[in-house]
């Protein structure tokens, strides 16, 4: 931030040293032209009835490479503040589009855990149901919850709690591939949209996840240690249930209530939902 700002001065400084050169040739082909004025009336005559010649046609040729001399600076001139304006310009071009990206980003990334956020992840949960129905692929979705939250929350504190939802978080970020869909539902609840995935894959997805935080360690600020364990629901769209009028709630549903039974089963376990079932 300090080195932006010296920056800026620095090129505020040139741009004033550039128009106070221009101002400088300004007020010099002034003086010039009134040096020529002055020349011929000398030629032509001099008061008092006495008629005078000079020969200044060696002045004349040297004010006349005078004349392209400053000419040619004063293109120079202008054509350096020209480059100046555009530089000007084309850094605050810059920096605002880096501004409107960090906005952007702000908009659709939760500040903890730098998932995508709950309206997000509906946004792009529509675009990928529409994808699979349009080039006939399944989609799966997962929906996780971290066991026993409240518990960490309230004997470890808060900033335990947020640790361990940041380290669950970068995991499920870890292990899943970079075309699924990772969002933050809501609390401790994580969900994961697995574009081209059958069941069994989601299954298979929502295992390897569920093993990995069960073996991780998370650092307390006291040099202490917890573990957690995570219960996933995980649902599946078939192309029988892609005929449903609001596939969106359907699948959200469906990995809901998988989630709930993992949960009413004794936790830390994977369940499946399956049409019909």
């Amino acid at each position: 931030m300090v080195q932006t700002k010296k920056s800026d001065k620095k090129t505020w400084r040139l741009f004033m040293m550039n128009i106070s050169f221009i101002i400088a040739l300004y007020l010099m082909g002034i003086f010039l032209g009134f040096v020529l004025r002055t020349n011929h009336i000398i030629k032509e005559h001099v008061r008092g009835g006495i008629s005078v010649s000079f020969d200044i046609s060696k002045i004349q040729a040297q004010m006349k490479i005078n004349k392209i001399f400053i000419g040619l600076i004063s293109i120079a001139s202008i054509l350096l503040l020209i480059s100046i304006v555009f530089f000007m310009v084309s850094r605050l071009s810059k920096k605002l589009t880096a501004a409107y990206k960090k906005i952007s980003l702000m908009a659709i990334i939760d500040e903890l855990t730098q998932l995508y956020n709950r309206r997000h992840f509906h946004v792009c949960l529509d675009q990928e149901l529409n994808r699979s129905k349009r080039h006939g692929n399944l989609i799966s979705l997962l929906m996780l919850d971290i066991d026993y939250f409240k518990k960490v929350n309230d004997t470890y504190g808060h900033q335990a709690g947020d640790t361990v939802l940041a380290g669950v978080s970068k995991i499920v970020k870890s292990i899943t591939r970079t075309t699924d869909i990772v969002a933050r539902y809501g609390g401790e609840e994580i969900v994961i949209i697995l574009p081209q995935t059958s069941l069994q894959g989601a299954v298979k997805c929502a295992e390897k996840i569920r093993q990995s935080i069960g073996q991780k360690e998370f650092k307390e600020g006291n040099d202490q240690t917890l573990s957690v364990t995570v219960s996933i629901g995980v649902s599946s769209l078939t192309r029988i249930e892609k005929l449903i009028k609001d596939e969106a709630k359907h699948i959200i549903k469906m990995a809901d209530e998988a989630l709930y039974t993992a949960k009413a089963s004794g936790r830390n376990q994977v369940v499946k939902k399956e049409i019909g079932s």
